[in-house]
């Protein structure tokens, strides 16, 4: 084989890899949605028709999430939905709430949102019951979230997710059910991240 003939040959088997090689090159998609542009964000703890604590808890989920997604983001934590409208004066999350929350802690976006929990079906556990009033369940829960920008009381994102997971440390007590707030990465952690992971998905970014 002549030598010239030997050296297209390799020249074309390496061009061949080079450009599967960048043919096969992931492009980073940014976030469908930047906070940066609304500079400190204010975060009022989510709400719930579950007891316990599920609703601290998921609430600092979401806040991880966010300062994980985009890192620096500054967030001032304003407290239960009741904590933050005492401290302006107002009974209801309306417009003029809004922009008076963004004058007094210097906000320019307001976090919400809400996990309702739909469904409970227990799977008890007779001699566990009797001893500790906890059994596990398997839950259905919708979170909701949505981020509204403090200068016009606009909704600028919302997002909704859905999940079913199985519980554990559900107490059950007069007919109610409640979650166990001992340890909330064990009893329902599975189920919040699972949610979480979900709705704040547009504030990453993604490879393509």
């Amino acid at each position: 084989m002549k030598r010239t003939t030997l050296l297209s040959m390799v020249s074309a088997v390496l061009f061949s890899i080079l450009f599967a090689c960048g043919g096969s090159q992931k492009v980073l998609v940014p976030p469908r949605v930047d906070l940066k542009p609304y500079g400190t964000l204010g975060m009022i703890q989510l709400e719930s028709n579950a007891k316990g604590n599920l609703a601290d808890y998921t609430s600092q989920r979401v806040l991880r999430a966010l300062q994980e997604a985009q890192p620096g983001t500054p967030v001032v934590e304003l407290g239960t939905m009741q904590n933050a409208l005492g401290s302006i004066g107002r009974s209801s999350l309306d417009m003029e709430a809004v922009k008076l929350l963004g004058t007094k802690y210097g906000i320019g976006a307001l976090i919400t949102g809400k996990l309702e929990v739909e469904k409970v079906k227990p799977s008890v556990n007779i001699a566990t019951l009797i001893t500790e009033m906890s059994v596990s369940a398997y839950v259905e829960a919708t979170l909701t979230a949505k981020l509204v920008e403090t200068g016009t009381g606009a909704t600028v994102w919302s997002n909704a997710a859905q999940g079913r997971e199985k519980v554990a440390a559900v107490g059950i007590m007069g007919g109610d059910t409640y979650f166990n707030a001992k340890d909330p990465e064990r009893a329902y952690g599975a189920l919040v991240k699972h949610l979480v992971r979900l709705v704040s998905d547009d504030f990453w970014a993604h490879q393509n």
